[in-house]
C-alpha cells in the first residue's frame, strides 16, 4: 500500500522496469515511489496548478510532467532538476511524450472562454517549435461547437513509433495526423458523442476509443 500524507494523486505512471512510480498530485507536485526501497524517492516541485500527465522516457532517466498551470516540463529524476520547461499559458488537459524523442510531445488544452481546446505538437528544448495538428476547418467547427455550450476538450496519443498522433474530437471525430500536421485518415463516431481517451493497442495496428 502506497501512502503519501497531505497528497492527492491524480495522475500517475511506471517507469519502462515497472520498479518505479511516478505520481502527479492535484497540489502541482510530482512524487516518485521506490518499489526496491518501499518508499519516496524523489519529489519534483514545479507546477503552480494540479499536475494532468506524467510520463517517463524511455531510459527512465528522465520524467516528463505536464500541469493546468500550462506547464510542460521534463525532470532529471537523479539530480531533481529541470531539464526543459515550456509553457503553453494555457491549461493542459492531456499530453503524452514521444515514444523515442523526449524533447518532443503532444499537448491537449482545456477548452476555455467558449472556445475548444486545441492539440499541439511542442518541442520541449525549443519551444518556438510549435505545430498545431488540426487543420483550420476542424478546429472551426470544434470552436463552434464549444459556443453552442457542448464540451470542447480533446484527447491524443501517439502510434507505435511516435510517427503519427491519433486525434479525438469532442464532436466525435478521430483523426490520424502526421507530424507536420496532415490529416492522413479520419473516422466519425456514430452520433457524434465525444471522444474521451484513445488508447493504441501492443501492436500498434488497432486502437481503442472511449466515448
Amino acid at each position: 500500500k502506497l501512502e503519501l500524507k497531505d497528497q492527492e494523486i491524480v495522475v500517475c505512471a511506471f517507469s519502462r522496469r515497472g520498479n518505479l512510480l511516478a505520481g502527479g498530485c492535484r497540489g502541482g507536485s510530482v512524487v516518485v515511489w521506490d518499489f526496491d526501497t518501499h518508499g519516496v524517492a524523489r519529489t519534483f516541485e514545479g507546477h503552480a496548478g494540479c499536475v494532468t500527465a506524467v510520463a517517463w522516457t524511455r531510459s527512465s532517466r528522465r520524467l516528463f510532467s505536464a500541469a493546468a498551470d500550462g506547464g510542460l516540463v521534463l525532470w532529471e529524476v537523479l539530480s531533481g532538476e529541470r531539464t526543459h520547461a515550456v509553457s503553453l499559458g494555457v491549461p493542459i488537459g492531456l499530453a503524452a511524450l514521444h515514444p523515442r524523442k523526449r524533447d518532443l510531445c503532444v499537448a491537449c488544452t482545456q477548452s476555455q472562454g467558449g472556445a475548444a481546446g486545441a492539440v499541439v505538437l511542442q518541442h520541449l528544448q525549443k519551444p518556438e517549435q510549435r505545430v498545431s495538428l488540426l487543420p483550420p476547418d476542424v478546429q472551426a467547427a470544434e470552436d463552434a461547437a464549444s459556443a453552442a455550450g457542448k464540451r470542447g476538450d480533446m484527447v491524443a496519443c501517439f502510434d507505435l513509433l511516435g510517427e503519427r498522433v491519433l486525434v479525438g474530437t469532442a464532436r466525435g471525430g478521430v483523426h490520424v495526423v502526421s507530424l507536420s500536421g496532415q490529416v492522413l485518415a479520419s473516422l466519425q463516431v456514430a452520433g457524434g458523442a465525444a471522444i474521451k481517451s484513445i488508447e493504441l493497442g501492443r501492436n500498434g495496428t488497432r486502437f481503442v476509443i472511449n466515448s
